[in-house]
Parts: C-alpha cells; structure tokens; sequence
C-alpha cells in the first residue's frame, strides 16, 4: 500500500512540472498528496487565530511540492529515504503553520534560492477630490502617496467656484460634471440654494440655475454681494453619464535571497521505545515538534532583531515599563497602565515600519 502511494505521489509531482496546471487544478493535486499536512495545517495556531483561505494551501502546497521534487531528485524514490519525507514535510507544515511570518509580511514561493518577489502597487489613472493622476493609492512596501477623499466617492464637498464681485449675478462652474439632479446645494455666506431637480436653484435672497451636464452654474441674489466672497457647492457627480474614476495596478520587484534554516535531531531505538511505553509518545511527533519549535523561535529572534534594528534606525525612542511602583499610585493602577505602554509600542512600531500611525477617533455617545 505504501510503495502505491509512492508511486502515485511521484506521477502527480511528474505531471505537476510538465503540464504547467492552472493554480486550481495544482491545489487540487496538492491536496490529495499533502492531505495529512493539510489536515495538520487546518489545526494550526494560525488557522485559529488568523483563518485560512485557499491561497494559503497553495502557497503550502507550493513549498510542500518543491521539497518533495528536491528530495525524488536527491533520491530517485521516497522509499530510498526512509522516514525523512515525512519528517521533513511535517516539519514544514508545522512552522508554516504557526510561522509569526504572515502578521508581518505576505508569503511567496520562489524556485530557488535566490529569486524574485513581487509587490502590487495600486495607483491613479484620474484625478479627483485630493488625488491626482499617478497618485500611488495603496503601496505594499509602505505609505500611500495620499488617503484618498473624494474620488471614489459621488459627494463633492465644499467646493469653491470661485469669489464674488460687488454685482448680483456670477457664472460658475463645478469641477466634476455631469452632477446628479436634486443634490445641488450652493453656499454664499449665509445664504443657502438647493436644485430642483429640473435644474432650477431655489433659496432666500439666492436663486439660480444649474446645467446638470455641463456643470455650470448661474447665482443670482436679491441684493449686490461684498466683493470678494467665497462661492461654495456641494453635489453629486453622476457616475452614471461621465466618466468614473479609475485606478490601475502595477508589479515592483525586488530580487532576494532566501535564508536557509537547517537542523536535524536524532534518536536511538531504545529512546523511542522508552519514549513509547512511559509516555506514549511517537518520536517520529516529537521530532517534528522539537524541530518546528526551535526553528521557529529562530526565526522569530531574526525577525525582532530587524524589527528592533528598524526602530533603531528611525531614532524611534525606547518604551519602558518599570515595575516599581511610582510615588502615590496604587499597584492597581500602575499595572493597569501596562495595555497603555502596549499600544505606545505598538504604534511606535507601525511608525518605524511605515504603515502610519493612529490620527483620530471617530466615536459616538454610544462608543
């Protein structure tokens, strides 16, 4: 039965590399091949904490296959390798299943060592509200060039048309037509006019009328305005008889090298059968586990150290929490303060990465 699986394994991995499959047809093999690190995948840390989606069992598929292809090409049949299949299969669905890795980056399988990675870059391709065309609006490797307000969205707020003279009538014009009837409102001062709908601008002591294709707009008042008045409108760009704001995405790349965690750990017969009759346990498990915790905690120091190296580098100033207690405040107080000293950590972390920092809260009487 074994050597069937076997067989069967190397076929499928056989026709994974000389039929270039779509990423749906691979998962489908992977999952019949993997099945068991698959089931260990979905009882991971990280399922529970995190939940899973399909491109995660690829992206493990992926790694799982290219192990698997480099061991049949060391050893020309699983059976040549014994038990280190298994292990080391294992082994990688265990850290890349409870992996800190994924709260900090996205993951990609390259071919070899050294390869490239790319990142998705989402930019404008036309200006409105704050965005101009180029504008990066999402960057993977950092900041936006801006937060976009008013693109996306069909409300234009507070626009200035322009000033007044010391006359009672004024043609001007919105930046963003055709506009949506019935959601024209114009502003001089205290004087406020809203659109029929039929293109009529109707308030006291201001009126005009409003060209909903074209977007321009004549105000009229029942007496001269002081010069130099701001003319303000709000409106709705109708999206559905212009033209709708577009975006569009671009791949950077960056070429890397991989770096290459490598540990065994061995036993003896007699280990394993004690192992086995006083603690029921399989070593094969336990040196999975062994394996999985100690590379992972290495690979969780590495990436501290980059993440303190970071911190460092932007002269970010350290946080510390002193356990002694400070002068005229009870214990309970001052160990309340430590989730505090934690979100300051945290977003001096996010500084110094370049994702931001909190700027506001928006609450109600409720929140």
């Amino acid at each position: 039965m074994e050597n069937t699986k076997q067989v069967a394994a190397e076929k499928l991995m056989s026709m994974l590399e000389t039929c270039n499959p779509s990423e749906t047809q691979k998962l489908e093999v992977y999952d019949e091949i993997f099945k068991p690190q698959f089931e260990m995948f979905k009882d991971s840390n990280r399922a529970k904490i995190k939940g899973l989606e399909e491109r995660d069992f690829y992206i493990l598929g992926e790694t799982l296959a290219k192990q698997q292809m480099m061991q049949l090409q060391e050893g020309n049949s699983l059976a040549n390798l014994g038990t280190l299949p298994t292990i080391s299969l294992d082994v990688i669905t265990a850290v890349f299943g409870n992996s800190v890795i994924p709260y900090f980056a996205s993951e990609q399988v390259i071919d070899e060592v050294q390869g490239m990675v790319y990142f998705e870059n989402v930019y404008a391709t036309s200006s409105r509200g704050n965005i101009e065309v180029d504008d990066v609006l999402s960057r993977a490797t950092g900041v936006p060039d801006k937060y976009p307000q008013g693109f996306a969205g069909e409300m234009v707020y507070g626009e200035e048309l322009g000033t007044t003279t010391a006359t009672n009538e004024f043609e001007v014009k919105v930046d963003y037509a055709p506009i949506r009837p019935q959601y024209v409102t114009v502003k001089l001062n205290d004087l406020i006019a809203t659109d029929d709908g039929k293109g009529n601008l109707i308030g006291n002591g201001i009126f005009g009328t409003v060209n909903y294709t074209t977007g321009d707009i004549t105000v009229k008042l029942a007496a001269n305005a002081e010069a130099d008045q701001k003319i303000i409108a709000d409106y709705a760009t109708n999206f559905e008889m212009g033209e709708l704001p577009s975006i569009n995405n671009k791949l950077d790349n960056k070429l890397i090298k991989a770096n290459v965690y490598a540990l065994q750990t061995d036993t003896s017969i007699i280990n394993a059968y004690v192992m086995q009759k006083r603690f029921n346990m399989d070593m094969k498990l336990r040196a999975v586990n062994l394996l999985q915790e100690n590379i992972l905690n290495e690979v969780t120091n590495d990436i501290l150290a980059k993440i303190i190296s970071a911190v460092e580098l932007n002269n970010v100033p350290l946080t510390q929490f002193n356990m002694t207690l400070p002068q005229g405040v009870s214990q309970q107080a001052h160990y309340n303060s430590v989730n505090y000293t934690f979100e300051v950590i945290s977003n001096k972390m996010a500084t110094a990465s370049g994702k931001g920092k909190l700027s506001c809260i928006i609450a109600s009487p409720k929140v």
